[in-house]
């Protein structure tokens, strides 16, 4: 997919600007309990006056599922982010909601980021109150935003950890948003002072 728009001077933009966005998605593996998919995105604004791009930025992302028995699943998922020329409300960041779940949002900022991800999940048949079915997950993230040659001000440039935390669906609702309640404890920068090394995780997502 592939989308091409223009945003005028005469109708209101500050400059004139070619917008374009893009989205590339392909299943690798579907079928025996997997599925493996793998997507590329990109969005950037061409400036016509100065002939420079903004916002430049591309993603990549792949992520494999395993279910290998009725209630055990494995999961694995990368993503990696490059950028040039942003605008400060779209920094690339990494912390938090944003990959390695131990630390703050926005712990490390830069023009590029990759994080992995491994997952152990289980699916029980608890359904408390009749309202709410819950999962559990383990999990492991490993990953980095940075600046070529910009020091991040961690002893560490990588920011590691492990964790494990329940996952909340409502049976009720339509919605299949899923909260996560998370328990991560630090692997790296265990004696930053602007680190705990314990980080209890509450958010809601559209997977599990």
């Amino acid at each position: 997919m592939v989308r091409v728009g223009y945003a005028a001077e005469k109708f209101g933009s500050d400059q004139n600007r070619v917008v374009l966005e893009g989205r590339y998605s392909s299943t690798l593996v579907f079928g025996g309990g997997q599925f493996w998919q793998h997507s590329l995105s990109w969005e950037a604004l061409l400036n016509t006056n100065s002939g420079n791009s903004e916002d430049l930025l591309i993603s990549y992302s792949n992520r494999h599922f395993y279910r290998h028995s009725p209630r055990w699943a494995f999961f694995a998922g990368i993503n990696a982010s490059y950028a040039n020329n942003l605008s400060r409300e779209k920094q690339i960041f990494m912390g938090g909601d944003r990959g390695a779940r131990a630390f703050d949002n926005r712990l490390q900022v830069g023009d590029r980021s990759a994080v992995f991800s491994l997952e152990e999940r289980v699916y029980t048949d608890l359904h408390l109150f009749n309202l709410i079915r819950i999962g559990a997950a383990a999990f492991l993230d490993v990953g980095r935003a940075w600046e070529p040659g910009a020091d991040s001000g961690l002893p560490d440039d990588w920011l590691a950890n492990v964790g494990f935390g329940l996952r909340l669906m409502s049976s009720k609702a339509a919605s299949s948003r899923i909260a996560h309640l998370d328990i991560a404890f630090l692997m790296t920068n265990r004696n930053h002072p602007a680190v705990d090394k314990v980080q209890i995780v509450f958010n809601i997502k559209g997977r599990f």
